[in-house]
């Protein structure tokens, strides 16, 4: 009979043992979850999980991809003693701790390369503009100069002068220059049809008292002239008259040209006519003049 008692005594306890360590299991299991690690590392028990009084086996690691753990299935009452005997036997072995996985280095940030600014080019002061070095004056070259004397009216002084210089080494040319002496105004009637009405008109301008007579040849033949007048103002005065007296008499100038004569020297004679044969040679012809002039 004390068998039994002893016996339900010891079941009993068993039974409260199993009782409090299935509590114990379902704390684990509302226990937060440990911290998530990499793939490929285990996780870390800490030594304050593991009970001196529970014998529980230490968890596994989470497998990678695995976020919380799930509480081992129970393996019956059997299994719940034996377990029981093992603990009571021997006190519980402290797990191995696994070291602690060395944290991944932390990238270095790579400075970036900076952009040198180019170096500060000091303003300058805008100078002044150089002023070009003005080249000295260059005097030209004396211009060659050659002499000629005139003019004369007429040619003989002219040949007479030359004759005077080439007595002194001193040779010259001839140069006959035609210009137009003074302007004059003539009075006239236009050419006839024919010699006898040009003669007829004469007959009666001589009787009404003008002088004229009869232009025998040229562009003006058969014209009758009146007179040539030296201001245009006596060739009108003519002209009035003439036309009181019924006629229509007209006017036109006419150019008296002549020659006149210069003594042209050369470069070389020019520089041999010195004052020396000048003054002697003005003297004698008064009407000639010394002109200088640049060489041709």
């Amino acid at each position: 009979m004390m068998r039994w008692a002893v016996g339900l005594l010891l079941l009993a306890n068993i039974s409260l043992f199993v009782w409090k360590i299935g509590d114990r299991g379902q704390a684990a299991v509302e226990r937060p979850p440990p911290p998530a690690t990499d793939a490929g590392v285990p996780g870390l028990v800490l030594l304050r999980e593991i009970g001196a009084e529970t014998a529980t086996a230490v968890a596994p690691a989470p497998s990678p991809g695995r976020t919380r753990e799930e509480p081992a299935p129970s393996a019956g009452p059997a299994a719940a003693i034996e377990k029981a005997r093992e603990v009571t036997a021997s006190p519980p072995a402290a797990a191995p701790s696994e070291p602690e996985p060395e944290p991944a280095p932390r990238p270095v940030a790579t400075p970036e390369p900076s952009v040198a600014e180019p170096p500060a080019v000091p303003e300058i002061a805008a100078a002044a503009p150089a002023k070009e070095p003005v080249p000295p004056a260059v005097e030209p070259p004396p211009v060659a100069q050659c002499v000629r004397i005139g003019p004369f009216s007429d040619e003989a002084p002219a040949r007479a002068a030359a004759e005077r210089l080439r007595a002194q080494r001193v040779f010259a040319t001839l140069a006959p220059e035609t210009v137009a002496l003074e302007s004059r105004y003539w009075v006239y009637l236009p050419p006839a049809g024919s010699r006898e009405e040009a003669m007829g008109a004469l007959d009666r301008l001589q009787e009404q008292g003008f002088d004229s007579f009869v232009v025998g040849s040229g562009e003006y033949r058969n014209a009758i002239s009146l007179g040539v007048f030296s201001t245009p103002e006596a060739a009108r005065r003519l002209q009035v008259r003439v036309r009181e007296q019924g006629w229509n008499p007209r006017t036109a100038p006419r150019e008296r040209s002549g020659t006149r004569y210069w003594l042209d020297l050369g470069e070389r004679n020019s520089a041999r006519f010195g004052a020396e044969i000048e003054e002697p040679l003005r003297r004698r012809f008064e009407e000639a003049e010394t002109v200088r002039l640049a060489c041709p």
